[in-house]
């Protein structure tokens, strides 16, 4: 069995919010394949409320790139693979919007 751990900190849980990081564990066949975390550039300031939330703060995301360079691959990444999540609608909700 292939599938993907998946985990999105965002600026926030409405619509026009936006993903900061994107998290994932690749396991294939009971092993793990891969660990990664990548932090997003959301083109706004991170709020004082999330940065305590997540720890990530708008100085970390500067030099980061935007979720249009790096969505696309990540979705090719994800093809073929069950996605288990905690919140699976949430992650879902937005990897759908930024598609």
């Amino acid at each position: 069995m292939d599938f993907i751990v998946l985990d999105f900190e965002t600026t926030g849980l409405r619509n026009e919010d936006q993903i900061i990081e994107i998290g994932y564990v690749w396991i294939q066949n009971g092993e793990i394949r891969a660990e990664r975390s990548s932090l997003i550039n959301p083109g706004k300031p991170i709020s004082s409320r999330i940065t305590q939330i997540t720890g990530i703060d708008t100085e970390m995301v500067t030099d980061a790139p935007g979720i249009h360079e790096v969505i696309e691959g990540f979705a090719k990444f994800l093809r073929g693979k069950m996605i288990v999540a905690h919140n699976t609608s949430f992650d879902v909700h937005f990897l759908n919007n930024a598609l």
